[in-house]
C-alpha cells in the first residue's frame, strides 16, 4: 500500500463517524482508531459544519471528564465501572501504572457514568479523558 492510498483511506474517515477502521493487504497492516473529546473540547475544523455536527454537540449535557494524571498504563477498577453505574466523589476509578507505581485515579465529581473512554492495559497520556460522569 502506498501513501497516497493511505492518505485517501484517512480523508474518507476524517468526516465520517466511524470510530475505527482496520485495513489488511498482505505485507501490510494498518489499524486507526479515533480519540475521543470529552464533550467540552472544541469539534474539530473538519467536522465542525458537517451534517450538524455542531449542533448536536451543543444539545448534548456536559460530561464532567475524569482525566489521566500521568503518562502510563491504565487499569481499570476492580469491578470495572460500566455505563450507568453510580461513581461518589473522591472514589478510586482506576489506576495508572507509571514506572512500575501504581498511581488511583479518583472522581472528581459525583456522578454517573456516561462514557468509558478507554479500556483496562491502553497507554494513557497526561490529560487523557478515561470516563466522563454526568453530574447529579
Amino acid at each position: 500500500m502506498n501513501l497516497d492510498r493511505i492518505s485517501a483511506l484517512l480523508s474518507e474517515l476524517s468526516p465520517s463517524t466511524v470510530a475505527e477502521m482496520e485495513v489488511e493487504e498482505p505485507g501490510f497492516s494498518l489499524k486507526v482508531r479515533r480519540a475521543r473529546l470529552p464533550a467540552s473540547a472544541p469539534l474539530p475544523a473538519a467536522l465542525a459544519g458537517a451534517d450538524g455536527a455542531e449542533a448536536a454537540l451543543a444539545a448534548e449535557p456536559r460530561l464532567h471528564w475524569v482525566e489521566s494524571s500521568l503518562v502510563g498504563i491504565y487499569r481499570a477498577a476492580d469491578p470495572p465501572l460500566l455505563l450507568g453505574d453510580r461513581v461518589a466523589e473522591g472514589e478510586v476509578v482506576g489506576v495508572v501504572e507509571s514506572m512500575g507505581i501504581p498511581n488511583t485515579v479518583r472522581a472528581e465529581h459525583a456522578g454517573v457514568v456516561e462514557e468509558v473512554a478507554i479500556a483496562d492495559g491502553d497507554p494513557v497520556e497526561y490529560g487523557q479523558p478515561l470516563l466522563g460522569l454526568r453530574t447529579d
